[in-house]
């Protein structure tokens, strides 16, 4: 049964809350007032919040938070924005508000009047983005996808699994600008959902006063988009059960989160679990069925890509040096799970397997692959399945499996 949420006043949480960005302290400094002056600055995007920081603050609070993340997390983005410094640098990029504040500065004729930014909703004068993140030092404390249920609707979860398949990131409308051809009256809609419906009709007092069926003009420029990207992840093959097929689920990436993993890596999502109801023809059969996806606030990959790694002289000079001395073959060998004793023959395969070898492209167009398949075959308890563990650690794209989740 799902824990009831007490009784709140979120005015008194959002206090709590600008107090905490105000004056936590790590290690004698204050964490977030750095982090709030680039975002004053424009700097830095991105204010991302732990909530094992916000428990160590106030218990109470970071309960709250977890049990009904979307609401605080809107409550942190207000906080956020209320506890900004003034900027003490030049502002080099401008936005969308800038761009609007500019139209408006020119449609009154050059006066001197101060521009009212009160009818601009909030989403669109905001120049960053929110990420709560919640890691845990035992990895048997991330939860799997089939223990994610209904009771976890609303809240934060977190998440361990792979990532099966990644869409290309594309443009979400977050708030929609529209300008009446006749009045010039700017309207503006906010986007909460993956589709909306536009408006069709001026809400000015000129437009209601001549009951006038003037056209709303959509302004592209000064819309508000966010990146976007579905990820689809999937079960790690040591969690599921025998005899069963891995679990999916839908993950969406906003903003910043886009493109931090590709398929195959292995990932830890911190993210809010929310319903979708189906559209189209599904509609139809679902009823009052919802589909489920995972709302991502943090994401972050277990391994290296190879692109990640960087290579210092320090670390040349040193693998050139190594490559000059006798043995080295063999003391590389020796270095693939060193607690196994013996089995060098074994070993130098699976090194030869990680390095890979030359791919070939024959004069008729033919191209040969350099990538090994090794088969081990042997007796049970000779650590075959530890050595194959051990290099799917090594590798970057390495993934460990075996039959215990096949159905055949």
């Amino acid at each position: 049964m799902a824990a009831r949420l007490p009784d709140t006043r979120y005015e008194d949480d959002t206090n709590k809350l600008k107090k905490f960005l105000q004056e936590y302290e790590v290690e004698g400094s204050r964490k977030f007032e750095p982090i709030l002056q680039e975002i004053a600055n424009r700097s830095k995007r991105a204010v991302e919040i732990d909530v094992q920081d916000v428990e160590a603050w106030d218990q109470e609070l970071a309960n709250n938070m977890r049990m009904n993340t979307r609401r605080y997390q809107t409550l942190l983005s207000d906080a956020v924005e209320a506890c900004l410094p003034e900027p003490d640098a030049e502002l080099a990029e401008r936005d969308v508000l800038d761009v609007l504040l500019e139209q408006r500065a020119q449609s009154r004729d050059g006066s001197d009047q101060q521009v009212n930014t009160a009818s601009i909703p909030s989403e669109l004068k905001r120049r960053f983005e929110v990420r709560l993140t919640l890691t845990h030092e035992d990895k048997n404390n991330y939860m799997a996808l089939r223990t994610v249920r209904s009771n976890h609707i609303g809240q934060l979860v977190t998440i361990r699994a792979m990532v099966a398949r990644c869409s290309d990131v594309k443009p979400m409308a977050k708030v929609v600008t529209y300008t009446c051809e006749e009045c010039g009256y700017e309207t503006y809609q906010e986007v909460t959902g993956r589709t909306f419906m536009p408006i069709d009709k001026c809400k000015s007092p000129v437009c209601a006063q001549y009951n006038s069926n003037s056209k709303l003009l959509m302004q592209s420029r000064g819309s508000k988009f966010s990146k976007f990207q579905e990820l689809k992840i999937q079960e790690l093959p040591g969690q599921v059960p025998t005899g069963h097929i891995p679990r999916m689920m839908t993950v969406h990436l906003l903003g910043e989160l886009t493109r931090q993993a590709g398929p195959g890596d292995e990932v830890e999502l911190s993210g809010i679990f929310l319903p979708t109801p189906y559209t189209g023809y599904r509609a139809m059969k679902a009823g009052l069925t919802a589909d489920t996806y995972l709302e991502a606030t943090s994401v972050h990959r277990i391994k290296q890509r190879y692109q990640d790694y960087e290579f210092t002289d320090d670390l040349q000079e040193r693998i050139i040096k190594e490559s000059q001395q006798p043995g080295t073959y063999a003391k590389l060998a020796r270095s693939i799970a060193p607690e196994i004793w013996g089995h060098e023959d074994v070993k130098k395969a699976l090194l030869l397997q990680l390095v890979g070898g030359c791919d070939r492209s024959l004069k008729d167009g033919l191209r040969i692959r350099g990538d090994m398949h090794v088969c081990l075959m042997g007796d049970p308890g000779v650590a075959k399945s530890q050595l194959l563990k051990h290099v799917a650690k090594l590798a970057p794209r390495g993934v460990y499996t075996t039959g215990k989740g096949s159905s055949g």
